[in-house]
């Protein structure tokens, strides 16, 4: 068990402590991931017909661990929840702590934060190793976004990135560069639902693999990427992805929301992300 962990559930006692004598306290332990990135994700160039770098991948991501609620009076937390903003270039550990022993389901989303136009109204996530630059693009609305949620008087709510990643891929003398931020209003992102054990004082944790690597396949290719350079300057961004229209349909005009995203780039590289980034070991 990481300090980090050891610390949190040091917290919970405390807390816990707090509980008049009269009371028991609630034993309580954590859920969440160990995540293991694999060398391409780590930065190890890797070969996709292009030779592909992973320069940057942060994540914002949702922790959830539930069980049925227990009508038979049992006290303690039947649903822990966290939120964490992080690089996912490196091992991480993530979890939600505060949770009464016994059996649980675990899930993860990849969820951005909900933007205001009157400015940031402050991180509600746990940040890990993500630059004061970095930190500042995932307060802003997400490079591809279009989608307004909600719009009262002067200001509007918008959804900022769960996604912020840059990969450069050269080949020959051609050096490209995919430089986005995504929410995901894209597509659907998330993991299987795992079970777990919870115990008192205790990490339960399940494994996952990031691998970089299997975004691209025959549904995805570096050379999709390249082609939606649309100004040609070798940077590709995730307005360029939105704008390839991967059907029939045409591709969306400005302004456009959820119903022309799901035929686009941008939609087929989210679902790469969503379907084949994290995999449970």
């Amino acid at each position: 068990m990481s300090l980090r962990v050891s610390s949190m559930l040091v917290l919970v006692a405390l807390a816990a402590a707090c509980v008049p004598a009269s009371e028991p306290r609630p034993p309580a332990g954590a859920a969440g991931y160990v995540l293991s990135p694999t060398s391409a994700t780590q930065g190890e160039p890797f070969i996709r017909d292009w030779s592909i770098v992973c320069e940057k991948l942060v994540l914002r991501m949702s922790i959830n661990a539930s069980r049925p609620y227990d009508y038979n009076g049992r006290s303690g937390r039947s649903y822990a929840s966290e939120q964490y903003l992080f690089d996912a270039r490196v091992p991480q550990e993530l979890f939600a702590g505060g949770m009464s022993p016994g059996s649980a389901s675990l899930t993860a989303t990849l969820q951005g934060q909900y933007i205001s136009s009157r400015g940031n109204e402050g991180e509600r996530a746990t940040v890990i190793g993500v630059g004061e630059d970095d930190l500042a693009r995932m307060h802003r609305t997400a490079d591809g976004s279009t989608t307004t949620y909600y719009t009262s008087g002067s200001y509007t709510y918008s959804y900022g990135p769960s996604i912020l990643v840059r990969l450069r891929g050269t080949r020959g003398d051609d050096s490209v560069v995919v430089d986005a931020s995504i929410d995901s209003s894209a597509g659907v992102a998330g993991i299987p639902t795992a079970n777990v054990d919870v115990r008192e004082n205790e990490f339960a944790a399940v494994r996952l693999t990031l691998g970089v690597e299997n975004l691209f396949d025959d549904a995805l290719t570096f050379d999709m990427l390249v082609a939606a350079d649309a100004n040609g300057d070798q940077t590709v961004t995730a307005k360029e992805m939105l704008a390839v229209s991967m059907s029939s349909k045409p591709a969306p005009p400005p302004g456009s929301i959820g119903y022309y995203q799901d035929n686009t780039l941008l939609h087929v590289f989210v679902r790469q992300i969503s379907q084949k980034l994290l995999r449970l070991e």
